[in-house]
């Protein structure tokens, strides 16, 4: 018998010494059976089938286009939708298709696996890999049910689009309009994210020259920023005070807002046919994790289509010959490379990396011919930016892998500008940096448990990722170990000192790894590991990086 577990706690379970168990998350199956948990099996994997699964996502936009799911009868809607994005770090599908395969095709029959037990895992999985073990029973136990709320879904969107109305009232009343008329290249970003206290963005660095402006957005779509009520005030008066600075949220107006929300309540009726469907990918029937992806999709691009005037205004009213922008990967900046290449098609468009690039990074990848820049094959092909600047000779090349085209090195980096000023003369032995991503903090926290309680010797510092909610009210109860202690320092602070880093995918991994310090990458069984440092380590091993499977 095989038990498959899914839960982040411990979990007890009699068992036999003929069983086996296997493990999707953090938590462990405490018993005498073996385990046939191989994370390195299933990285591989992720790398092996990702050029067909890019292309499977790709063929879904079929049904986006027979089912007039078009933008200005001219775009499909699944270029600017998370599907298209593949949110590895979002969402479980793919790296629950990496599973299932291991499953199905290397332990199955090697191990003589008749009867499954799964163990808190999820409805999507467990439906997923019924659909591959033909003939095997599969027993569920705690199953945890994840069917889309959709009058939730409702009550966030009415939520969202309302609270931007009041936002942008008080942003109207509080922002002071400059009287810019032209700019030699206009840089789109979000505040305050980024920004440091000399207000430069961090991204960008001093690539933003004299005669450059900013295009600001407060309210963005909610989600890649979601800034509250009481703090827009704030922001508007010092916003006000700069001089290179358009403030894109100004343009908008209420009834922009208005047309949203109706747009969504009519994407959300369109697109019900989508929810009907069957997505089998090699096999392995993957229906309710797509719709879920299908979902945050149906949500965020109403959401970014209020903007389409706005940018329109500022563009026509200002003379611009370049416009440089990160998130260009992302539903976000997508719609603004639209917007300019239908629009704006003299204006450079160039795309800015803004974090680590990888190859198990799918995001990045778009897939084979599927880009043009020719508005009359944007049904089934997706405008890309003119020139995409990247950080090194392997983002480059991740860049050039994935589809894109007139791929440059950026003369320096500029985000990691400040690891010039760090002087690594006061090390601290046993004091080691903890750095989760986004998404991650938790899980993280739960695979080097067993670590930080067994070294009481060391030090260990917490720096969560300053977006992630996990560590808003300070490290939880069930976290709180005695040698264990938050950092609320910059990252400079840290990495000047400690002698150890722990990392998923953050790009603190990478940056400590350029500054000769023991990194330890850590890879997870509930998400597919993105960062540079496997890319390298699987090209040369090298002893400052330690894979942790």
């Amino acid at each position: 018998m095989l038990y498959i577990y899914g839960g982040t706690e411990d979990y007890k379970i009699p068992t036999t010494e003929k069983d086996y168990v296997y493990h999707l998350n953090t938590g462990n199956i405490i018993s005498k059976a073996k385990c046939l948990d191989d994370l390195k099996n299933i990285q591989d994997i992720a790398l092996e089938i990702r050029d067909d699964y890019v292309e499977y996502i790709n063929s879904l936009n079929e049904l986006f286009v027979n089912n007039k799911l078009i933008y200005e009868g001219n775009i499909s809607l699944f270029y600017f939708s998370d599907l298209f994005n593949k949110r590895t770090e979002m969402f479980d599908t793919y790296i629950s298709i990496c599973h299932i395969t291991y499953i199905n095709e290397r332990l199955i029959k090697k191990f003589q696996i008749n009867y499954i037990k799964t163990i808190e895992c999820s409805s999507s999985f467990n439906n997923a890999l019924t659909s591959v073990i033909q003939g095997i029973e599969l027993e569920r136990i705690n199953e945890n049910s994840n069917k889309i709320n959709f009058l939730r879904n409702h009550i966030i969107q009415y939520k969202y689009f309302i609270g931007s109305v009041f936002k942008l009232v008080m942003l109207k009343i509080l922002y002071n309009e400059k009287s810019l008329t032209k700019t030699d290249s206009l840089f789109l970003t979000r505040y305050p994210l980024h920004f440091n206290k000399n207000f430069v963005d961090e991204k960008y660095g001093d690539l933003v020259k004299k005669n450059d402006v900013y295009l600001i957005s407060v309210l963005t779509d909610g989600m890649h920023q979601n800034i509250h009520f009481r703090d827009i005030a704030k922001h508007a008066r010092a916003l006000s005070k700069r001089h290179n600075v358009i403030l894109l949220d100004s343009y908008l107006k209420i009834i922009d807002f208005v047309g949203g929300l109706f747009g969504y309540l009519l994407l959300s009726n369109q697109s019900k046919i989508l929810y009907r469907q069957n997505y089998v990918f090699n096999n392995i029937n993957i229906t309710e994790f797509i719709k879920h992806e299908l979902n945050q999709s149906i949500n965020r691009i109403p959401r970014i289509f209020c903007y389409q005037s706005a940018i329109r205004k500022i563009l026509s009213r200002f003379k611009i010959s370049r416009f440089i922008f990160y998130l260009h990967e992302y539903s976000y900046g997508r719609y603004f490379n639209y917007i300019l290449a239908k629009y704006f098609p003299n204006i450079e468009r160039v795309g800015f990396q803004h974090g680590p690039a990888a190859r198990r990074k799918l995001l990045y990848y778009l897939g084979k011919n599927v880009v043009s820049n020719s508005s009359n094959q944007w049904l089934h092909k997706t405008p890309i930016p003119n020139n995409v600047l990247a950080e090194d000779s392997l983002s480059k090349e991740v860049y050039e892998e994935a589809g894109y085209n007139n791929v440059r090195i950026m003369e320096k980096v500029y985000r990691l500008d400040y690891l010039k000023k760090i002087k690594r003369d006061k090390i601290v032995e046993n004091l080691v940096l903890i750095v989760p991503g986004l998404h991650d903090g938790l899980c993280l926290l739960d695979k080097v448990r067993s670590y930080i309680i067994n070294n009481p010797e060391k030090k260990f510092i917490l720096k969560p990722h300053p977006r992630s909610g996990h560590f808003k009210n300070g490290i939880p109860k069930k976290y709180n170990y005695n040698n264990m202690s938050l950092g609320n320092e910059h990252i400079s602070e840290y990495l000047a000192k400690v002698s150890e880093v722990i990392v998923t995918y953050s790009s603190v991994g990478f940056e400590a790894y350029l500054l000769g310090i023991q990194t330890n990458l850590i890879c997870l069984p509930n998400k597919i590991n993105e960062s540079p440092l496997l890319d390298l380590y699987e090209r040369k091993p090298d002893n400052l990086i330690n894979i942790i499977w």
